[in-house]
C-alpha cells in the first residue's frame, strides 16, 4: 500500500526588509542649497536623495587651520583637529583659507548659510602653515600633517596648496605612507593659468602615486575654464575640474564670502569622495578615484585632453553603475547526458513531470 509522503516542513517567511532610512536634506529651492552654484553644477542632489550625506566619513583638510567655533561648520569639526606645530599649538590660526575650504566639503544642513557637498562628513583639520595669515607651508610640516591625518582615521585628504617645484623626500615618503594605508588625495591644480598643474598635484603623474591623487582645476558658472586655473597638461589622466570661480562659502551673521581659486574646487571633489565612501564602503580609495575620473562630464576636446583632462566633476554620474559585469565561464564544455550513468534520480513526489518532457535531454 502506497502512502503519501509527509508534507515538507513549513519554512517561516523571511523577515521584512528594514525600513528605508530617511535622511533630511535641504530643499532644492532653499537658499541654503541655491546660495552657491556649486551644488547644482556638481549634480550632488541625487546622491543626497539616495540617503548619502558623508555620514561617518572623515576628510582631512591640511591647510591653515580652522575656526573651531564657526557657526556654519563647527558641528562637523573633529575634536582631533590639531596644529602640527606643537610649540605654537593653535589649531585655529588667523587665515580663513582652511575654514573656507572645509566649508565646501562639510558645511552642515542647518537651515542657514550654505550646505557642503558631504554635509554630514567630519572634518579633521591639520594646521600646517608656517606663519599666521600668509598661507606658506614647508615640506616637513606637510609630511607630518599627512601622517597625522592618516594615523587619525582620514582616508580622504585635501591639499589646497601648491608651488612651482617638487617637494622633498620626506613629503614623498608621507604620500607613500598614506597611500599604503588606503588614503587618497585631492590636490589643487594651481592658479597661475599655466599649461601644467603645480606641485604637489603633479605627483599624480608619478607611478608611485598614480591612481591615488586627483588633480582639480576650476571652472566658472558659465561652464568655461576659469582664466586663473592651471590646465591639465601632463596630468591630464588624473585631472578633473570643479566649480572654483565665485563660489560662496564661510557664512556667518548673515553674510558669506565669494571666493575664487582651485583651492575651492579641490574640496568639492573631496566631498564627492566622501559620499562615495559612505555609499559604497566596499570600494577602495583607488576605485573611488577611478570612478570619479571615468564619470567626469566630457569638456573641451572629445575624450581626455590637455586642458580639461577627464572633464568636469559629475557626482550623479559617479553614483550610476559603471562598467560591465559578466560571469566567468570555461572556454569549452562537453554535454553530459542524463540517460547514462551516473544518471539523475528524482523522488516520487515529482511524479512523471520530468519524465514526460525532453527538456533535460
Amino acid at each position: 500500500m502506497l502512502t503519501a509522503p509527509p508534507p515538507p516542513a513549513t519554512t517561516p517567511p523571511p523577515p521584512p526588509p528594514p525600513p528605508a532610512v530617511s535622511v533630511e536634506i535641504p530643499e532644492a529651492s532653499s537658499w541654503e542649497y541655491t546660495r552657491s552654484w556649486l551644488n547644482h553644477d556638481t549634480n550632488v542632489y541625487s546622491a543626497w536623495q539616495s540617503g548619502t550625506t558623508g555620514e561617518g566619513v572623515t576628510v582631512a583638510v591640511i591647510d591653515s587651520g580652522i575656526d573651531l567655533d564657526h557657526p556654519d561648520l563647527s558641528v562637523n569639526i573633529s575634536p582631533l583637529s590639531t596644529d602640527i606645530n606643537t610649540e605654537r599649538n593653535n589649531p585655529e590660526g588667523t587665515s580663513m583659507h582652511g575654514t573656507r575650504v572645509a566649508s565646501i566639503i562639510a558645511a552642515p544642513f542647518n537651515g542657514t548659510g550654505t550646505v557642503g557637498i558631504a554635509f554630514n562628513a567630519e572634518i579633521l583639520s591639520v594646521r600646517t602653515d608656517t606663519v599666521d595669515n600668509n598661507n606658506m607651508f614647508n615640506n616637513a610640516d606637510l609630511a607630518r600633517g599627512i601622517a597625522y591625518a592618516v594615523d587619525n582615521g582620514a582616508k580622504i585628504i585635501n591639499l589646497s596648496l601648491g608651488g612651482e617645484s617638487k617637494l622633498n623626500a620626506a613629503f614623498e615618503a608621507a604620500l607613500e605612507y598614506g597611500i599604503e594605508r588606503g588614503a587618497v588625495f585631492t590636490m589643487a591644480a594651481g592658479n597661475k593659468s599655466s599649461t601644467n598643474p603645480q606641485w604637489p598635484a603633479r605627483y599624480a603623474t608619478d607611478p608611485r602615486f598614480s591612481g591615488s591623487i586627483i588633480i582639480v582645476g576650476a571652472h566658472s558658472e558659465d561652464g568655461t575654464m576659469a582664466d586663473f586655473s592651471n590646465k591639465a597638461g601632463v596630468g591630464m589622466d588624473s585631472y578633473i575640474s570643479a566649480p572654483g570661480d565665485d563660489v560662496v562659502t564661510d557664512c556667518r551673521e548673515g553674510s558669506c564670502w565669494s571666493v575664487d581659486g582651485t583651492s575651492f574646487a579641490s574640496p568639492a571633489v573631496a566631498g564627492a569622495m566622501a559620499l562615495l565612501n559612505e555609499a559604497f564602503p566596499n570600494l577602495t580609495g583607488r576605485e573611488i578615484v577611478e570612478i570619479l575620473l571615468r564619470t567626469a562630464a566630457d569638456a573641451g576636446d572629445t575624450g581626455t585632453d590637455i586642458v580639461w583632462g577627464r572633464g568636469k566633476l559629475d557626482i550623479a554620474a559617479a553614483f550610476r553603475p559603471v562598467g560591465a559585469t559578466s560571469t566567468p565561464s570555461a572556454t569549452s564544455a562537453t554535454p553530459v547526458g542524463l540517460g547514462t550513468p551516473p544518471g539523475a534520480y528524482v523522488g516520487g513526489p515529482f511524479g512523471d513531470a520530468l519524465g514526460r518532457t525532453t527538456g533535460l535531454a
